[in-house]
């Protein structure tokens, strides 16, 4: 079975199994197997997932933006709010994060001042034990906030919650990763203006038009804002993790500019 990006007839019997996991992306059996297509199914295939090469450039990167020392926590906070309260044990170990099995949910939020837009974060995680989400990432964009969910309903799917009030089980997002326990996934998000990117394991599997959307976030991982790391009913470990602004803004800039000047040229013929 293809690791990545299978078809969306596998996500829903996978959708069917789980269709009694509670919120949190969790949504209950009449959600999963509404079969009337979301308003978010009727994008563009410009913005759908599905398996696509690398297509971004290494000299994109700009500052380097120290979010993990690899030896504390020192730049993050253990959240212990709402479905946190029963969290697992939260510790590094050898340059690793451990995100030990909470009831329900464990995860840790940063302290730090991060950007808001124009940045990529990438790192490598792995499911230990459990069979439902190893990493959900929380993530602004400019003013709003958005989720990764690595794992979810069940250990496979994968998705962003919530685009355009529609969770990671019901977007155009929503596709199936065969994840197996104690394998590292280098995973890698990229926020930009006009896009949100994301690749596993060098994969394409998400592109989203940043301002064609609303992205929202589940009351549970408001506490998590602006960034977080979570995992539910799960033993997850994170580790190579960073931060980088992308030149992207600078190159937005200059082309805003040269654009003025063009006009100002054409006036003045």
């Amino acid at each position: 079975m293809s690791t990545i990006a299978l078809r969306v007839v596998f996500v829903c019997s996978v959708l069917a199994v789980c269709a009694t996991s509670r919120a949190f992306g969790q949504e209950s059996a009449q959600a999963a197997s509404q079969s009337e297509p979301s308003k978010a199914d009727s994008k563009s295939k410009s913005e759908s997932n599905g398996k696509t090469p690398d297509d971004t450039k290494p000299n994109d990167l700009g500052e380097d933006v120290k979010i993990f020392d690899k030896k504390s926590l020192k730049n993050w906070r253990i959240v212990d709010t709402f479905d946190f309260d029963q969290h697992g044990k939260v510790e590094v170990r050898d340059g690793t994060i451990h995100l030990e099995e909470g009831k329900p949910a464990t995860g840790i939020s940063i302290k730090s001042k991060i950007p808001k837009t124009n940045y990529e974060v990438s790192f490598a995680a792995r499911r230990v034990k459990g069979s439902d989400f190893f990493c959900g990432l929380t993530f602004p964009i400019k003013e709003e906030f958005c989720t990764l969910i690595l794992g979810g309903w069940g250990g496979q799917l994968v998705g962003l919650s919530n685009l355009d009030s529609f969770n990671a089980a019901e977007n155009h997002t929503t596709q199936v990763i065969d994840f197996k326990n104690g394998q590292w996934y280098k995973v890698r998000l990229r926020v930009t203006d006009e896009f949100i990117r994301i690749w596993v394991d060098g994969e394409k599997i998400i592109e989203v038009e940043a301002n064609r959307h609303k992205f929202t976030i589940y009351w549970e991982q408001e506490p998590v804002r602006p960034l977080g790391l979570v995992t539910w009913y799960t033993y997850g470990e994170i580790k190579d993790l960073k931060m980088h602004k992308l030149q992207v803004e600078k190159e937005v800039k200059e082309a805003k500019e040269a654009s003025k000047s063009n006009e100002k040229s054409e006036v003045s013929k």
